[in-house]
């Protein structure tokens, strides 16, 4: 059964007690509860959004689908490529504000090797890894036994080990986030979004976590509501209850977007839905006393005929609107590089009579009692099927599984549909109580786990073997042989041609018949949030993924600034008037913010000076805390924090002198003069001072924008060296206008983003927007607003120079008619799969094995 959390609201750090008038809430709509958010007994795909937001892992799916930092912020490997070294983040911390450490890395992988039962869900991902070690408190040592190709994909959520480590083990499985013997603070996680409260089948509130390391969403509260059904979802939506809805039906996609204020985006899914077929070997079923006593499924020739009767053109196009791609092999067409292209030779193409020449050359010729269905000639077994498809997702499955059946009935397969509930399902999985069913995966980018699947290793002993997760119970020697290797292969073209190969034999052998890969359809309003990314350009930008939630933005609202930065800690001799360079970005204003400056001598005396560079002298020996202010015209407010130490002038000391210039010779002020021990900044002529200890010194100058310069110098006591420095100029910058591709005029509040950086800026009246301090190289500028869509084009950034970027936004148009529609459809994203971000692609995917099966509901009276 399902673990489940149904709870009171609970504060702890970090948390909030209620809803503030002022809070801000983005409502998503989901058709799936998550049934249970315990990371080790998690199967749908609901859980797996919700535990990818609270927890990271070592490394991310960025929005490009590559691997990125998340606790790792650097890794590298020797030259055998089987001892990996992860250099983890020193900002990040659990949202009690422990901080995180390798110590936490080393405790969670170790869990899960030390209790592979327990742990099931993810000790795959750990294969062949032998030892994990906390060098230091920021750095993680991982052995494995080969080369292993899947390092920068260990898709394990990360768990704080000062909790977890009170739990016994044999209640890691059941640990319920709200038992305040274990969770004294409640769920504690360090992702981006703080878990505050589940409540069963109504919603999952998650407060957003300001101090995450890598950005932050611009609205407080996350809420997740539970929908029994479509209808009530996309009525939610259309009144205004809901700010997004995931999951919608094929059939209502068009009359949803036809909405006023209603957008929307189709996105190819890392999603399958497959007709399973029962492969349990006939010594293996005795194990299994509620298992299909049918072994005519064990025939490859029958499973062959069975693809061949499903018309899946016919089920996407009529059925699911074209909302949807055929399916073919086992990994979806959404991640070109592993999704093997079925060739035109070896297509099941839907052929009924070639399913019915194929069954009699198979031997099922024999019709004894003359009721339509073959038997097999030399054992009387009839091919009379049990068929199952889930009636509490979507009409789809229903319509696909009559569909079916009429065909097979046409080839004399008697496979009668029946409609149970998902639960239900899992519960006959483990009964391996079926001959044919309609399910389907969310999977991961990174192929290993789907392939994993149909290894011989996944086939379950008996019905109370839950650590495995085959559900068609496929043996091959070879494909496991295959599977193998696939794992240990870095090279990506050998691999790919591994995995192209583990594919061709499973479409050969067909345990699985893959019916079709879903769009992922979400719709959202676009009278409350802005700036939904474009899924085409940024496939790892979907729901459920953090990067979705740090890119939309409030309409009407304003954030506060960004990128605020007062310079770097410093000692200096009492005396010394150093200079202070601020800076920060913002959205919506970034010429109209205002700097403030606090100082905090060693005797708590604070002085307060306005601007982006002031001047201060120090006079008292000690520490002085040095504190910046940026804040927007709104008065939203961010700040930066340094410290500089004060000493007294040594008594054998010598001076430094010179000036600072720029390649045409005017003064550089603000300049940061060091020694490597103490500091100085230039005055507005260029000139700086510095007195030095007797000795030899690297001397470093260096000012933001410009490239720094040093030179040895050797100090005498009471005497002054003169060293003149030449800074010049390191940074590029960007301006442009955005305009209007019909009218020409400009675009107003447009979202312009420099990719790669953290720079983003709204187009002002005119349409115009500039980015400063660039550093040199080749950019994307992605430019969105709602109403258009989206375009970007590349600049290159050239020191010392402004680039030119200007561009066009072609208006949305909103065709009639059927096929795919919607303002922005994106049909070529693709939806990270719940194991790396968590997106829910379709409704009620099976995505992992429970750590125990749920309950059947009770029979009807």
């Amino acid at each position: 059964m399902f673990c489940v959390a149904i709870i009171a609201p609970v504060v702890g750090v970090g948390q909030v007690e209620g809803v503030a008038a002022d809070e801000i809430t983005m409502t998503v709509g989901t058709l799936q509860d998550p049934g249970t958010l315990n990371p080790f007994s998690m199967t749908l795909s609901m859980a797996y959004t919700i535990s990818f937001l609270m927890y990271d892992t070592l490394n991310s799916v960025e929005p490009d689908l590559s691997s990125g930092p998340q606790l790792a912020r650097e890794w590298y490997h020797d030259d055998t490529g089987t001892i990996w070294y992860y250099n983890l983040s020193q900002d990040s911390y659990w949202h009690d504000n422990v901080q995180v450490t390798a110590e936490d890395v080393a405790f969670t992988f170790n869990l899960i090797k030390d209790n592979k039962d327990t742990c099931a869900l993810w000790i795959d991902y750990l294969a062949n890894i032998t030892e994990t070690v906390a060098v230091d408190d920021f750095t993680v040592r991982v052995t494995t036994e080969v080369p292993k190709a899947t390092m920068l994909s260990l898709n394990v959520p990360i768990l704080p080990k000062h909790i977890w480590e009170n739990i016994p083990v044999d209640k890691l499985d059941m640990a319920d986030y709200w038992n305040t013997q274990y969770f004294p603070t409640g769920p504690v996680g360090s992702g981006p979004f703080i878990l505050d409260e589940y409540v069963r089948d109504d919603f999952i509130r998650m407060l957003t976590y300001t101090n995450y390391s890598i950005d932050s969403a611009d609205f407080d509260i996350l809420l997740y509501k539970v929908y029994t059904d479509d209808t009530s979802m996309i009525n939610a939506l259309n009144s205004g209850d809901l700010d997004v809805a995931t999951s919608v039906p094929t059939d209502a996609w068009d009359a949803t977007l036809a909405a006023d204020d209603i957008d929307g985006q189709a996105v190819k899914a890392l999603s399958l839905f497959e007709l399973g077929v029962n492969c349990m070997p006939k010594d293996l079923r005795e194990n299994f006393n509620q298992a299909s006593e049918n072994l005519e499924m064990n025939n490859v020739a029958v499973r062959q005929a069975i693809a061949m009767c499903v018309n899946k053109e016919y089920i996407v196009t009529t059925i699911l609107n074209n909302l949807a791609e055929p399916g073919s092999s086992l990994i979806p067409t959404a991640t070109d590089t592993w999704h093997y292209d079925v060739p035109a030779e070896e297509v099941w193409n839907f052929d009924i009579d070639a399913a019915n020449t194929l069954l009699d050359s198979a031997g099922y010729t024999a019709d004894e009692d003359g009721d339509g269905i073959r038997e097999n000639a030399s054992n009387g077994v009839e091919l009379d099927l049990i068929f199952y498809y889930r009636n509490d997702v979507t009409v789809a499955d229903q319509l696909a599984a009559e569909e079916i059946a009429t065909s097979l009935e046409q080839a004399g397969i008697l496979a009668t549909p029946q409609g149970i509930t998902e639960s239900t399902l899992y519960t006959y999985w483990y009964q391996a109580r079926y001959d044919l069913y309609i399910w389907a995966w969310d999977t991961d980018v990174d192929p290993s786990f789907m392939l994993s699947v149909m290894t011989t290793d996944q086939i379950p002993d008996d019905p109370t073997d839950w650590t495995a997760w085959s559900d068609c119970f496929y043996a091959n020697p070879y494909y496991d042989q295959l599977f193998i290797k696939q794992q240990n292969t870095v090279d990506e073209d050998e691999r790919q041609a591994v995995i192209f190969e583990m594919q061709q034999i499973l479409y050969r052998d067909c345990p699985y018949i893959v019916l079709w890969y879903p769009f992922g359809l979400y719709a959202y309003r676009t009278d409350v949030f802005y700036n939904f990314p474009d899924m085409t350009t940024y496939p790892g930008k979907t729901p459920g993924s953090m990067w979705f939630f740090f890119d939309v933005m409030i309409i009407g609202g304003n954030t506060a600034p960004y990128d605020v930065d007062a310079g770097e800690d410093r000692t200096v001799m009492e005396g010394t008037e150093l200079s202070f360079v601020g800076s920060a970005a913002d959205v919506e204003t970034p010429t109209e913010l205002t700097f403030e400056w606090t100082f905090v001598e060693p005797d708590l005396t604070e002085s307060v000076l306005t601007g982006a560079t002031v001047d201060y002298t120090f006079e008292n020996i000690g520490e002085v805390a040095v504190t910046l202010t940026v804040a927007d015209p709104e008065g939203l407010e961010m700040s930066d924090e340094l410290t500089v130490t004060v000493i007294e002038v040594p008594e054998d000391a010598g001076w430094i002198n010179g000036f600072v210039k720029d390649p045409s010779e005017a003064p550089l002020a603000s300049v940061s003069i060091t020694n490597g021990v103490l500091s100085v900044t230039t005055d507005e002529d260029g000139f700086y001072n510095l007195t030095a200890s007797e000795g030899t010194y690297t001397v470093n100058a260096s000012l933001a924008g410009y490239g720094s310069s040093e030179a040895d110098v050797d100090v005498v006591v009471n005497e002054t060296v003169w060293q003149n420095f030449t800074l010049d100029v390191s940074v590029g910058a960007v301006e442009g206008h955005v305009y209007d591709a019909v009218t020409g005029d400009g675009v107003a509040n447009a979202s312009v983003k420099l990719v790669g950086t953290t720079k983003m800026v709204l187009t002002d009246d005119a349409g115009y927007y500039t980015f400063e301090q660039i550093t040199p190289g080749s950019y994307t500028l992605n430019v969105t607003k709602t109403g258009y869509e989206s375009n970007q084009t590349t600049i290159e950034i050239v020191a010392g120079e402004t680039a030119l970027g200007d561009m066009n936004l072609e208006p949305e148009v909103n065709p009639s008619g059927g096929g795919i529609s919607g303002t922005t459809l994106a049909i070529i994203g693709v939806v990270i799969a719940a194991a790396i971000a968590g997106v829910v692609a379709v409704t009620m995917m099976k995505r992992k094995k429970a750590a125990q099966p749920p309950e059947p509901p009770p029979p009807t009276q």
